[in-house]
């Protein structure tokens, strides 16, 4: 029996872009940017985004993302990198998008209710109200009915804004009271 030598020879490539779990989170709608870290001349650059966004640069060691959507939920974009040699391997990355959903749901009043506090028809709390009749977070019901803008910024960085209708009613007109 011969005896039989196997070498076995193991070809590497040089660390290319991320060796790690890489996530970023982005606002709705907001644009975003790929790119390997240490791109290597001859190396080929297939990007591939799950699921599908519009990017620009495939091929290249960077991408352009014109924007993340407005659905929330993740995206893996993953960049598969070859060299000349048939080596490769693949990198990966999570785009994660959520938003600032802000909501104003505004009551009917009575032109004779004094400043309303709008703070208390708003959420996330920590926003900006603006409109007719609005002076910091209250409103002067004098100003009669308008439109009002609420306006956030998370502390994720995402802004959500809303709009909504305060309806000023007039003051009841009671007459005069007779008595015979």
């Amino acid at each position: 029996m011969k005896n039989l030598l196997i070498t076995l020879v193991l070809l590497t490539l040089p660390l290319i872009g991320i060796s790690q779990a890489c996530s970023v989170n982005k606002c709705v709608n907001q644009s975003a940017a790929a790119s390997v870290t240490s791109p290597q001349p001859g190396y080929s650059y297939n990007w591939t985004i799950s699921p599908a966004l519009v990017f620009v640069g495939q091929g290249s060691s960077a991408i352009n993302i014109p924007s993340v959507g407005n659905i929330l939920q993740a995206y893996t974009v993953s960049c598969s990198v070859a060299a000349s040699n048939g080596c490769d391997t693949t990198i990966t990355c999570t785009i994660n998008v959520s938003t600032t959903a802000a909501q104003l749901t505004l009551p009917s009043i009575c032109k004779d209710n004094g400043l309303v506090d709008l703070t208390q028809y708003a959420t996330p709390p920590g926003g900006t109200f603006s409109g007719t009749g609005v002076i910091g977070n209250l409103f002067n019901p004098a100003a009669g009915s308008s439109n009002i803008t609420y306006s956030v910024v998370a502390t994720n960085g995402c802004s959500g804004s809303a709009v909504g209708l305060i309806t000023v009613l007039p003051t009841p007109q009671p007459g005069v009271i007779q008595i015979n």
